[in-house]
């Protein structure tokens, strides 16, 4: 397999589909903006505009929160979780509905992008998307259960041969998270390409692709994850060190958080791209391998009786 070959056609597809990867910013952009306005005016009705939200702003100050009441301080509690909730929550079906319309456009990048067909693949990939994301989420975060309970283990225990024992379950915990995220990708791409297809039929030709094809897998897999997490952890140690001091350096950290939430989007389309490509090759080798299959003799016999 052309392994150099999957990584451009995916970035061609990322590249490609960056209409799309607007769309899915904008969307995100309008509804957390929405979800920060009632929360704000519960921080400036029992905070007002003193100095008190300069100082929550350098971490939890609980003289202030106490002199807020036990209404008022629940008040701001349940707003903070409700907001959270809501932002999790419609970040959650947001990446499930707009990951529909990306995939149907990764399938054929012969067409130009269409924002009609995108949000009608959306929709129509809706339901079965969600079954996928879920099962497969349930599953990841049962392995990054695992994963941190190794690493507890490893801090708590003092045996060199349990720590070398506890490295490599942690490692073998993590190769499985990312099969996993494979078996999504794959789950999703062959759904995109047959509309027909149910979403519990589609997430078990994940598990047989990915796991048929562990190592070309794991290597696209795993490049365009750690490229990401290297871009997104360079652009938040800047975000996380920068201290505006005015207006327009405010304004640049807000810039700042928005490119960061592209860059993030741009690989995440990036990887949907390598693996749909992948698929394709992994089918037409499999359909190559089929027809030079050499029958044994009396096969053809047989069956012709």
């Amino acid at each position: 397999m052309k392994i150099f070959t999957v990584f451009k056609n995916g970035l061609k597809g990322s590249l490609g589909s960056w209409k799309g990867v607007l769309i899915i910013w904008l969307v995100s952009f309008v509804f957390l903006e929405l979800v920060k306005v009632p929360l704000r005016g519960v921080l400036n009705t029992g905070l007002g505009y003193s100095m008190a939200t300069e100082r929550l702003a350098d971490g939890v100050d609980l003289e202030i929160l106490a002199d807020l009441g036990a209404p008022q301080l629940g008040n701001l509690v349940f707003s903070l979780v409700r907001s959270t909730a809501m932002a999790w929550l419609f970040a959650f079906l947001i990446n499930i509905f707009f990951s529909g319309g990306i995939f149907d456009y990764l399938k054929d990048l012969s067409e130009e992008f269409s924002c009609s067909a995108f949000f009608s693949a959306s929709a129509i990939n809706f339901k079965s998307f969600f079954i996928v994301k879920l099962l497969s989420g349930l599953i990841m975060s049962a392995l990054f259960c695992f994963i941190y309970l190794f690493v507890a283990l490893f801090n708590l225990s003092g045996s060199v041969v349990i720590k070398i024992i506890v490295i490599a379950l942690a490692l073998i915990m993590f190769i499985l998270l990312l099969q996993i995220l494979a078996v999504a990708d794959y789950a999703r791409a062959r759904k995109a390409s047959d509309t027909a297809l149910k979403g519990t039929k589609a997430l078990g030709f994940g598990f047989k692709t990915a796991f048929s094809n562990i190592l070309p897998s794991l290597a696209v897999i795993v490049p365009v994850t750690v490229l990401q997490l290297i871009a997104v952890m360079i652009v938040l140690q800047g975000i996380i060190r920068w201290v505006p001091q005015s207006g327009f350096f405010v304004f640049m950290l807000f810039v700042a958080t928005q490119l960061l939430y592209l860059i993030n989007v741009f690989f995440k389309v990036w990887r949907f791209g390598a693996i749909t490509d992948l698929m394709r090759q992994i089918h037409v080798t499999d359909v190559d391998r089929q027809k030079n299959v050499i029958q044994e003799p009396g096969i053809t016999d047989d069956i012709a009786e």
